[in-house]
Parts: structure tokens; C-alpha cells; sequence
């Protein structure tokens, strides 16, 4: 939360959050997590964006209707969230339309305790 509040405050959109873009360093006695790829990253200072970049599973709807902000990023945050709590994604389908449609219309199910 820390990076993205940085990259944020500086009009940074990451555009491709995800699981496997978060990794643990370690050097010497120092510990941190750190923020990585940022191929699809772009300065944001334009009241919107419009090209659908990203991994799918992690995208907004916004992002889905090519109309969206830096706010994007909070989005696939919070999928990383509960893929952390839960172990599984909140919007599985298969296909990408089908992805679509439920990441849309926020169709997620937890069949967890």
C-alpha cells in the first residue's frame, strides 16, 4: 500500500497489479516487499484513461470500459487482498468474456468458511 500511495502521489498509475508483481526481498539483515514491472505504468495527469491494459483477472470495470483513473490500481489491490485471505480469486470464468462479465456486474463467490 506504502508503493502504491507513493507511485500515486507522484501521478503514477501501475495499470498491471498482481500477485507475482509483489515480491519479498532480503539482503544482509533488511527484509522488505517490494512493487515490481512497471511495463504497462504511465504518469496519469489526463482526467482519464482509455487503453484496456493489464492481467485480466485483476482489472476493474473501469479499466473493462476503457474509462478510468489511477484508482485502478485500488481495484486490483483489493483482488490481491482476497487472494491472500482466501487462496483463489474473487472472479474466475472460462473465458475472458465470461471474466468480463462477472468482474462487470461483481459476480464473486466464496465458498470458504
Amino acid at each position: 500500500m506504502q508503493a502504491l500511495t507513493y507511485l500515486h502521489d507522484l501521478e503514477i498509475v501501475h495499470r498491471d497489479l498482481k500477485i507475482e508483481n509483489i515480491i519479498f526481498s532480503r539482503s544482509n539483515q533488511e527484509h522488505s516487499v517490494k512493487l515490481i514491472d512497471f511495463g504497462f505504468a504511465k504518469f496519469c495527469r489526463s482526467p482519464e484513461l482509455t487503453e484496456r491494459l493489464g492481467t485480466p483477472y485483476y482489472m476493474s470495470p473501469e479499466v473493462l470500459k476503457k474509462k478510468y483513473d489511477k484508482r485502478c490500481d485500488l481495484w486490483s489491490l483489493g483482488v490481491i487482498t482476497f487472494e491472500l485471505l482466501t487462496g483463489t480469486l474473487p472472479f474466475l470464468a472460462a473465458n475472458d468474456a465470461d471474466l468480463d462479465q462477472k468482474i462487470l456486474t461483481c459476480d464473486s463467490s466464496f465458498d470458504g468458511p
